[in-house]
Order: structure tokens, then C-alpha cells, then sequence
């Protein structure tokens, strides 16, 4: 198929409106000051920003690792929750499980004397090309069972890095994580918890990638912001979405190269090696094949593969996520040895287009660091603003904050020599390797 973003047929406006956007308030330690480690303890306060449920904080909360016959709280709780992301879901941990072989040590939050009752919450989830609505309705019925109501939950894997010793991370190798509660006692309770755990396992720390800090005390780090956008009604009103310079610089690409644009899951190892490609030129590693595949495999037919050929060669691919009626391109990949000038914004347009035209409303263009210039700024270039996100993370007494980050100068020399290994030796080198950067 040809690429023609600028060109797209109008098609009907939707009549139904679009969901609103949950506020993302952000939360200080409560001194207001830059934050500093507690001394093992968790501090006083409250975190703001609770989503309104039919719960009240009164009555004891109880915490519980997850258990498979929890599953389906889990998921009527996740999917119930308006913060609840693809991320937090069960697929995404037996990907990790899988590909990666981390412990999970999820965690639920109990309210023992609430009554159990039904409840629940609906949306309209749209996959087809007639833009077919099913509505799915979720239930927290059920819970009472497993020793009363779902107040939250706390994905959490432990890590064992070799660069930095074990961690605690919700959630690895995700834009998003942390914990959804409905109060702050189900917060901190949840935790609480996790704190034990990670005492008692040696962790070093605990890594909480919360949209919003949930956490009283513990240290918010505002590192990342992420990139969301409402999409247009009809694919016609796509070229006016987009900024005149990214709009420009697709239509450049796909005219002057004849790009043609794909959707074929039978891809996903194509658009694997450009991924890993596109990693090693920016000297960072690869996560192995078998995490794409995993993936996949637990998304059923909620994620696309998406490739852009010049002359039929593969010069650019897109894995992307599918998640309530959001669109989520999540691994990217170009060949460098061509140069295509706009071939990034031509495959992002490209997706955004089969986004609007299969029903979807929103666009999640995933996290970036802030000091990372080059992917926060073409994002913005893309018509996209920044918000920041309330990381936390809470550093075990006695133990030192672990240095992971991309950016960070004790990494600079490695990554430069990672730049100029051959990719057969990237490829391998890099999906053990991210086994100990949860990305």
C-alpha cells in the first residue's frame, strides 16, 4: 500500500464523543524541596490525585502476593482503574517472565470489611476497520472470596543485575508502572509491603514508574515526560494535525522514495532486526527477539506490525500497542545505511492513519528522557507536548541510588564502543545484557 497520509479518503466523522483526559497532577516529598532518601523509614503526607472510586479508606487494608487464582480480580481491577495501563496488566508479566526470566512479585490490596459487591466499568474498544463498537464490562464481583474488595495493586519484579545488583522494578522494560490504589491507605499499604519484601530479599531499591507519585516520602524524580495526543476524527484531518514540518517531511519521504507502507504480524522478526539495528547505532543494547515475540503472543490481536519498504526493501519498522482506544507505538527501527530523509515521520504518520482509520482516539507516543534532545524534541516537532512524569523511587537504608540511566557519564565510553560492534555480536550481546537494565 502506498503511503498517502496527506491524501487520505474523509470518511464520516464518529458521532460518539471522546473520553476526557485524566488529569496527571504531580506530587513533591513534602518538604517541597528536592528530594532526599528518608532513612528507611516512610515518611509522613499524603499523595494527591486518587482517582474517585466506590471505596472509603476506613477498615484495615491487607496485602497479599499475587496468586493465579487472583487473576481475574487483577484484571477487572486494572482494567476498572482509569490509570490502569498496558503495563500493569498480566500479559506483560508472563512476557517478562518468559523472555526474561525475572521473579514477579505482584501485590494486591485487600479492604476486609467491604461488602464485595459488584461495580465495575465500561468502554468502547474499536479494532475493526468499520469502526465496529465492543463494549467490554468489567467486574470487581468475585473479590469477596479471596478475603474482601480490591482496593489496589503493585505490579513488581525483582531484577538481578549484574551492573547493579537487585532491584525492585514496577515495571521492567515499561513506559509505565507503579501502584493504582484507590486511597492513599491502599497505597502505602501496598508499599509498606513491597519495602519488606525488598528488605528481605536484599533489594537495593524500589522503582515506581507512576504517571502520578502514589507514594508519601519517597523521593519523586521527574527524569521523563511522556507524549500524548487525542487523534483526529477522520484520516482527511490527519495532514492538518500534524505540524507543517512533520507534515512536510513525510510527504517528502514517501513521495520522492516511493515508499510503500505494510501491516503483516509474519514481520515482527524483520522489524526486530531493525530495531536492534537502530539500538546499536545508538550504542544502547537490544532486547532479545523472544521478548517481541512474547509480547505478541499475550496481546492477541492488540498490537501491530507495521513495516515501510523502499524499492521492497525493509528501510523501517513499528511494533505497536493497542490498549482501551489507544494507540501505542512502542519499538521503532530504520536502517541507517539509507538515507531517507522524514523516514521517521512517515512511519509514525503511517501509524497514526491506521490508528484513526481502525476506530482508535488517542495516541501514546511513550516516554522520553528529558535530557535525551533528539527523541524529546522530535516528538514535540510532531505536535506532541511534554508532561512530566513523578518517577519514585526509594532507596533501601543503607544502600546507594543504582545508575542505570542511558544518559548517565558512567556509561559515555561504553556506549561509544557499543556503536562500532558488529551486529552479530550486538544481537546476542544485548538480549543478555538487558536481562540486567529493566529498561
Amino acid at each position: 500500500m502506498k503511503a498517502e497520509i496527506w491524501k487520505a479518503e474523509s470518511r464520516k466523522p464518529k458521532s460518539e464523543s471522546r473520553k476526557p483526559n485524566h488529569p496527571r497532577d504531580t506530587v513533591d516529598p513534602p518538604n517541597g524541596k528536592p528530594a532526599s532518601q528518608p532513612n528507611g523509614t516512610i515518611g509522613a503526607g499524603v499523595a494527591s490525585g486518587f482517582p474517585a472510586r466506590d471505596t472509603t479508606d476506613d477498615g484495615a487494608v491487607r496485602v497479599r502476593r499475587f496468586v493465579g487464582e487472583m487473576a481475574p480480580v487483577w484484571r477487572s481491577y486494572v482494567d476498572g482503574h482509569p490509570e490502569g495501563t498496558l503495563f500493569h496488566g498480566l500479559g506483560w508479566k508472563r512476557a517478562v517472565e518468559r523472555a526474561f526470566g525475572h521473579r514477579s512479585r505482584y501485590l494486591v490490596a485487600f479492604r476486609e470489611d467491604c461488602d464485595g459487591g459488584g461495580g465495575g466499568v465500561s468502554w468502547d474498544h474499536r479494532r475493526d476497520a468499520g469502526a465496529t463498537t465492543v463494549t467490554t464490562t468489567v467486574s470487581t464481583a468475585g473479590a469477596t472470596a479471596l478475603g474482601g474488595r480490591v482496593v489496589g495493586v503493585f505490579p513488581l519484579f525483582e531484577v538481578n543485575s549484574v551492573l547493579v545488583g537487585r532491584l525492585l522494578v514496577s515495571v521492567p522494560y515499561a513506559t509505565y508502572g507503579g501502584i493504582l490504589a484507590d486511597d492513599a491507605a491502599a497505597a502505602t499499604a501496598l508499599f509498606a509491603e513491597a519495602r519488606r519484601e525488598g528488605l528481605s530479599s536484599g533489594a537495593r531499591s524500589i522503582e515506581m514508574r507512576s504517571i502520578r507519585a502514589r507514594v508519601p516520602g519517597v523521593p519523586v524524580h521527574r527524569s521523563h515526560a511522556m507524549f500524548r495526543k487525542a487523534l483526529p476524527q477522520t484520516a482527511a484531518d490527519l495532514s492538518k494535525a500534524l505540524p507543517r514540518k512533520a507534515r512536510a517531511a513525510a510527504r517528502r519521504a514517501a513521495e520522492k522514495y516511493e515508499l510503500t507502507v505494510e501491516y503483516d504480524a509474519a514481520a515482527l522478526p524483520v522489524v526486530w532486526d531493525l530495531y536492534s539495528r537502530s539500538m546499536r547505532r545508538l550504542g544502547s543494547p537490544n532486547y532479545p527477539l523472544r521478548f517481541f515475540e512474547e509480547l505478541v503472543s499475550t496481546a492477541g490481536d492488540g498490537n501491530v506490525v507495521q513495516l515501510i519498504r523502499h524499492r521492497g526493501r525493509p528501510v523501517a519498522g513499528l511494533l505497536t500497542f493497542l490498549h482501551r482506544d489507544t494507540v501505542m507505538p512502542y519499538f521503532a527501527g530504520l536502517d541507517e545505511r539509507v538515507a531517507i530523509y522524514g523516514l521517521n515521520n512517515t512511519l509514525y504518520a503511517e501509524s497514526m492513519r491506521w490508528g484513526i482509520e481502525h476506530g482508535y482516539r488517542a495516541y501514546d507516543f511513550g516516554r522520553t528522557r528529558i535530557d535525551n534532545a533528539g527523541g524529546y524534541n522530535f516528538k514535540r516537532f510532531c505536535g506532541f507536548e511534554p508532561e512530566v512524569l513523578s518517577f519514585q523511587t526509594y532507596v533501601m537504608p543503607g544502600r546507594a541510588a543504582a545508575d542505570l540511566s542511558a544518559g548517565s557519564a558512567r556509561w559515555a565510553a561504553a556506549r561509544r564502543v557499543w556503536k562500532t560492534l558488529p551486529l552479530p555480536v550486538t544481537r546476542p550481546l544485548g538480549a543478555w545484557l538487558s536481562r540486567s537494565i529493566p529498561g
